[in-house]
């Protein structure tokens, strides 16, 4: 498995993991939320890397599974909404309409059709971010993914909601343990990246301030251990739960 691939299958199950847990965690010890913060972060922050300064990382094609990841979500809520209009449509469609055109421009904050909590959102972004990972923890995971998806696409969209599915079910009478493992993951993927990237490329950020991936460089650097980092356990670990 590529590990542009990694990156971004784990990012996606963070982020459902993460909405799922969301209640579960103000009553965890300082420790697993320390985890569970930290995971989202360095998971951004690797798919901020991924999009926006894919020379930082190890080379592959980031950004091709991106786009068609970015597509297969498009048309996995267009077909949402189409079932989700054919329900409403005799009783509300006005509701229907509203969800419709405004999913992602909405100016309040509250919910509309999707009931995936009862909360006031601070942004319109958190409010629809918590409606997609509501939607996508309801796919079904019996399947195969390539079976949901055409053959040539490189869109890992149900891959990563596969693994997080199966993240869930293996640590759901433990999530600190969960936090823990999907933390270190991040970890491991986080020091790959500064070890397999090229020294100029953290000159020229560190001469700005630098990414937190050339501090991460320069400290291994430092410390002489840059090269004995691998990412075959994070990378098994995907293997294995996905197969």
């Amino acid at each position: 498995m590529e590990f542009e691939q990694s990156i971004l299958i784990w990012h996606i199950a963070t982020e459902l993991c993460h909405y799922k847990d969301r209640d579960k965690m103000q009553v965890e010890s300082a420790e697993h939320i320390t985890d569970y913060k930290m995971s989202k972060l360095v998971s951004r922050y690797m798919l901020y890397l991924l999009v926006l300064h894919p020379s930082m990382l190890p080379t592959g094609i980031g950004m091709l599974r991106y786009e068609d990841t970015t597509i297969d979500a498009q048309k996995f809520f267009d077909d949402k909404l189409a079932v989700l209009s054919k329900k409403e449509t005799r009783t509300n469609p006005s509701v229907v309409k509203k969800w419709a055109q405004n999913l992602f421009k909405k100016e309040k904050h509250g919910h509309t059709c999707v009931q995936s909590c009862k909360k006031a959102h601070k942004s319109a972004e958190s409010r629809d971010l918590c409606e997609v990972c509501h939607l996508l923890l309801q796919v079904g995971t019996q399947l195969p993914a390539k079976k949901f998806r055409g053959g040539k696409s490189r869109s890992v969209l149900f891959d990563a909601c596969h693994l997080a599915s199966q993240l869930n079910k293996i640590e759901q009478d433990d999530v600190g343990r969960k936090w823990n493992l999907i933390g270190k993951v991040w970890a491991k993927f986080l020091i790959y990246a500064a070890c397999q990237s090229k020294g100029f490329e953290h000159s020229e950020s560190l001469s700005r301030g630098g990414e937190l991936i050339s501090h991460v460089w320069l400290l291994m650097a430092h410390l002489g251990v840059a090269e004995l980092v691998q990412t075959s356990e994070a990378q098994c670990i995907t293997k294995l739960i996905l197969n």
